[in-house]
């Protein structure tokens, strides 16, 4: 059994104490100010509210319910609805591992699920353009200038792709994500 008081902590520690439950055994990410601040903004104003005079200013139901003008039960439920959001599978990854370790991980998943897409034979290199889901404009662009394959592709650099013909900045940032999906680098400057 926890001896831990949760009202005895600083802030947000109280907080992680009662989202977890008493259970927070991660090391914070160095992001986790930030990470905090993306989640609790998922709340509703009047959630935040009440969180910050619990958490932040350690008042009772009673006391934050005087100041929004109503019951503490009232309280104690939007108090309880908070907390269930924040503890949605979701909100708490970007608790564990911050949010550049999120969107770490969803990009490695996509770069997978496009790997996993793949028929088994094929390297991504040798998919050829038609099967990448570009843009009509991008794949367009590519094809006149005698692209066909990710690996055609990949043997540009940056500089020649952002000069083919017609291309504009939202299809070059479009066909740069499509090869770091599958693992792949443009070519650099001087090789």
């Amino acid at each position: 059994m926890n001896t831990i008081n949760p009202t005895t902590l600083p802030y947000p520690d109280n907080l992680l104490y009662d989202i977890f439950d008493g259970e927070w055994e991660f090391p914070r990410p160095g992001d986790f100010d930030g990470s905090l601040e993306y989640v609790l903004h998922t709340l509703t104003e009047r959630e935040r509210r009440v969180l910050d005079f619990r958490y932040k200013d350690g008042l009772t139901f009673e006391a934050i319910g005087k100041r929004e003008c109503v019951t503490r039960e009232r309280i104690r439920q939007i108090h309880a609805k908070s907390l269930r959001k924040l503890r949605r599978p979701d909100r708490l990854n970007y608790l564990k591992h911050g949010v550049s370790g999120v969107v770490a991980r969803k990009t490695e998943n996509a770069r997978e699920a496009a790997l996993a897409s793949l028929p088994k034979q094929d390297k991504p290199e040798d998919i050829p353009l038609e099967e990448l889901e570009l843009s009509v404009r991008s794949y367009n662009c590519l094809k006149r200038a005698g692209m066909n394959t990710l690996r055609d592709v990949s043997e540009m650099t940056f500089d020649e792709l952002c000069h083919v013909r017609n291309i504009g900045k939202k299809s070059v940032e479009e066909i740069c994500a499509v090869l770091t999906n599958y693992g792949i680098r443009l070519k650099k400057g001087g090789e």
